[in-house]
């Protein structure tokens, strides 16, 4: 039975095949017509119209999509097909695709009909803070697991749920994570050290966990507890809700700027133009690289309703049946409607900007009628990348990228060469329009770029994934408070207006755990925490150091006699002679008091010492790039630099040797719940252990006794290292300071550089001791060790020798093993004595 309705259903199919192939040569025979028709209907018609109107709901068959399918085909091949010169393998072949190709556009119609009939939903890139991964034995974050969890959007209540914790009374924390489900069952399986998303138990003494057991009360090694969102980047914004103009209102102006950039042939093409493929397809063979996409308009808004970011051929089949079917069910204008109100067109801070009327306002504060041609051409120039061509953070590539619509929308007669001129002369003034802040702002765009690195740069316009950050939101408010507070203080005694930047890295992982770009995401959307690159004066000291140590090893030591002394170097340019910032000398001086108090002649002549190529090669392996013929004024920081740039160089010192590349991105998963990216820590090893200790060390004299003590007069008390750092004119004011966990970075200044009247210990260095202080909490930071072959010892302040009864003042100093100190004090034993009065006779007798 079940062999005879196979046999059945396979006639039956056959059937089928005989009547679309006879179907099939029946339209071939009258395609020339077709073609003709269709050629004087775009001749009369522009824009034009389909047959079926955008709210004709009748199904469009089979045989429909055939004869779309083949509007567009050869004439000349029309004529060969009707003159029965083709063999019947051939036709039968080309039956077959044609049959599928119907097939696969009768989808595309349907879900074309399912888009149109159902209301407008915007996927959302979803972003989660960095989850916590716990194992026996781990220290808690900074400040407190409670903490921790209640910024990663957890609560204390009853009932358990997930999202929820509760702190029993035996002394356990039990805490069921967000999403257990995406987890493995609790079970036995764990006693071996699996990993696990539910519920679990868990036990702290001091920072330390000491135990963790799933709700089976079975052992787990490893707990990892997911965040809860905070931000979405993709979707529209809370303004651009109901910001729809109907293509009658749209300015001619923006939909001939649009065509002219995106697809000229717009109007004459059905939804695919081969021409358009074939000559971005020469262009970028013609240059190298990819120059130009072969999409239309079409393509454009079907790949964004429609599908994701894949580039792959079954993907583009796709895109172009949608193209296809979307020509077939609405007019040229709506499409173009569609295309303009809903296009991503850029971001401010947790929000999307989406569609024309959107951007008018959050780049302009205006209406987009209100908009003149070269504000237009401006924000169709972003179409392509618009985070690349942003005009609030790329200035210079979105001009050359609105001079590009601009000269395309000449070319193709659309302005006429005064219109032309007087555009390209003018210059664009944002107007950013009031925004509300959300959490994370400037982080949140940073992480975008990062994504739009990772993934490409239409990653906003396609939406769905979920991604774990690396930000820790309670340090992130911490930082975003401390830099609002200070700023505000200062401005009040400066009454200079005043912007400032913080950044917090992890020094175990390069993960950035804050980063605040400014008082005010609001007030302005520039990144200074990224973008601004300003000198770092005073901050290049204990790296100059570094490659002191490198270079010439145990030679460094923190005893090292320095000349503080006036010096005259003669350059190309003129007689150099560099000063401290007090004006005065003090003779010799050690490598330690130097730092201290940060001298400048000392360190300009350790790098004439070390060589300025040399030290400005080794600044470059750090990420802190100076020009070739910078000179010996390296020495005093003439090297700009971003926030950014200056933690990763000194998270080098914390992980004793090791750089780790920020990183804000940890994990990426699609909307099928498929990882697409996760970090991969690359660790790179650029100075020994012990020269960076040896220079982490001298930072901490810094903080105790140099120009960063004002941190414990702020009442920090935790083991921190720290250099202060001031630019000429006390136009930038610097504080980096780090501990074995944490690398904390504070600028403060004026967007257009004027001296602020405070050096970095005045303004920077208050800001930085409020973000350790609320992130420590009560908690103090883990000890740091001492690499072999160096040792503590403590000597004589004055001689460097082993103290005896009669030095007045000692201290603990750091060593080489070979060159510790065996000799006792000779300076204040009898021996000193005899000595002096010996050098005070010689004195007396001296003429």
């Amino acid at each position: 039975m079940a062999k005879a309705d196979k046999k059945r259903a396979k006639r039956r199919d056959t059937e089928k095949l005989l009547r679309d192939y006879e179907a099939l040569k029946t339209l071939l025979a009258e395609s020339g017509e077709t073609l003709e028709d269709e050629k004087k209907n775009r001749k009369t018609s522009k824009p034009r119209r389909h047959e079926h109107d955008a709210d004709d709901d009748t199904p469009v068959s089979l045989s429909d999509g055939i004869a779309d399918g083949i509007a567009d085909g050869d004439e000349a091949g029309g004529r060969r097909r009707r003159s029965g010169c083709l063999f019947p393998l051939a036709g039968a072949g080309l039956a077959l695709g044609i049959i599928a190709g119907g097939l696969e556009f009768d989808r595309s119609i349907e879900r074309v009909d399912a888009a149109l009939a159902a209301a407008p939903a915007a996927a959302a890139i979803r972003l989660e803070a960095a989850s916590l991964r716990l194992t026996t034995a781990s220290v808690t974050p900074p400040g407190g697991l409670l903490e921790t969890l209640r910024s990663m959007g957890y609560e204390a209540r009853r009932p358990l749920a997930p999202g929820r914790f509760l702190a029993r009374a035996d002394g356990w924390l039990e805490i069921v994570p967000f999403r257990p489900e995406l987890g493995p069952q609790v079970g036995p399986s764990f006693a071996s050290g699996g990993e696990t998303k539910g519920s679990f138990v868990i036990r702290i003494v001091g920072r330390r966990v000491v135990s963790l057991r799933d709700a089976a009360d079975h052992p787990l090694e490893v707990a990892v507890i997911p965040s809860g969102e905070f931000a979405r980047i993709q979707g529209p914004s809370s303004r651009s809700e109901g910001r729809f103009i109907p293509y009658d209102e749209l300015p001619i102006s923006l939909i001939d700027a649009v065509v002219a950039a995106e697809d000229q042939r717009f109007f004459e093409h059905m939804g695919l133009d081969p021409m358009g493929i074939l000559r971005a397809l020469w262009r970028n063979v013609s240059r190298g690289h990819i120059a130009e996409g072969g999409s239309t308009i079409t393509q454009q808004l079907a790949k964004n309703l429609f599908l994701g970011r894949e580039r792959t051929l079954h993907r583009k089949l796709e895109e172009a049946f949608l193209a296809l079917a979307m020509e077939r069910r609405l007019s040229k204008e709506e499409i173009l409607e569609r295309y303009i109100n809903t296009v991503y067109l850029g971001r401010r801070g947790s929000s999307s900007i989406v569609g024309f009327p959107d951007a008018a306002y959050a780049y302009f504060s205006r209406g987009l009628d209100e908009l003149n041609l070269s504000e237009i051409a401006t924000l169709v120039g972003m179409i392509p990348a618009p985070n690349r061509y942003a005009p609030d953070r790329h200035p210079k590539p979105a001009k050359r990228r609105r001079d590009q619509v601009l000269a395309l929308m000449r070319a193709s007669e659309v302005l006429t060469e005064e219109a032309y001129r007087e555009a390209a002369g003018s210059q664009v003034t944002l107007r950013p329009a009031p925004f509300e802040g959300r959490t994370a702002p400037f982080f949140v765009e940073h992480a975008d770029h990062e994504l739009a690195t990772i993934l490409g740069e239409d990653v906003d316009a396609q939406g769905g994934y979920d991604v774990e950050t690396s930000v820790d939101l309670r340090i992130q408010s911490i930082s975003e408070k401390a830099l609002a507070e200070g700023l505000r203080k200062l401005e009040a005694e400066t009454k200079v207006p005043l912007e400032g930047s913080v950044v917090v890295l992890s020094a175990e992982t390069g993960a950035i755990l804050a980063l605040v770009g400014g008082r005010s995401f609001g007030a302005s959307q520039f990144n200074r925490a990224v973008s601004a690159r300003r000198p770092i004066g005073s901050l290049v000291k204990p790296l100059i150091v570094l490659a002191a140590v490198e270079e010439k090893g145990e030679a460094i030591t923190p005893r090292l006699e320095l000349l503080d002394e006036p010096l005259v170097v003669k350059t190309s340019q003129g007689s150099y002679r560099p000063k401290n910032i007090d004006g005065k000398f003090r003779g010799k001086v050690t490598l330690r008091t130097a730092i201290e108090h940060s001298l400048n002649i000392p360190f300009v002549r350790l790098t004439q010492s070390v060589g300025v190529d040399v030290v400005r090669r080794y600044l470059g392996f750090l990420g802190l790039h100076a020009p070739r013929d910078i000179g010996l004024s390296i020495a005093l920081g003439a090297i700009d630099a971003s926030p950014l740039e200056v933690a990763s160089a000194f998270s080098v010192l914390a992980s004793y040797g090791v750089l780790r590349a920020p990183y804000s991105i940890a994990r990426v998963s699609d909307p099928d719940g498929t990882t697409v990216f996760a970090h991969e820590p690359k660790a790179r090893r650029l100075a020994s252990p012990q020269a960076a200790y040896l220079v982490a060390d001298l930072m901490r004299g810094v903080v105790e006794h140099g120009t960063g003590r004002r941190v414990r007069a702020l009442g920090y008390d935790g083991e921190v290292a720290g250099k202060t750092g001031t630019s000429n004119e006390t136009k930038d004011a610097w504080f980096v300071g780090f501990d074995r966990e944490l690398v904390v970075v504070v600028w403060v200044g004026a967007d257009q550089p004027q001296s602020i009247g405070r050096t970095g210990s005045r303004a920077a260095l208050p800001i930085f001791a409020r973000v350790m202080e609320e992130i420590r909490g009560q908690d103090a930071p883990p000890q740091n060790f001492i690499p072999a072959g160096l040792a503590t010892v403590t000597i004589c302040s004055a001689s460097g020798l082993l103290p005896t009864e009669g030095c007045p003042e000692t201290a603990k100093e750091l060593f080489w093993s070979d060159d510790v100190p065996s000799e006792p004090c000779t300076m204040h034993g009898p021996a000193g004595w005899i000595d002096a009065l010996f050098e005070m006779t010689r004195d007396l007798q001296a003429p």
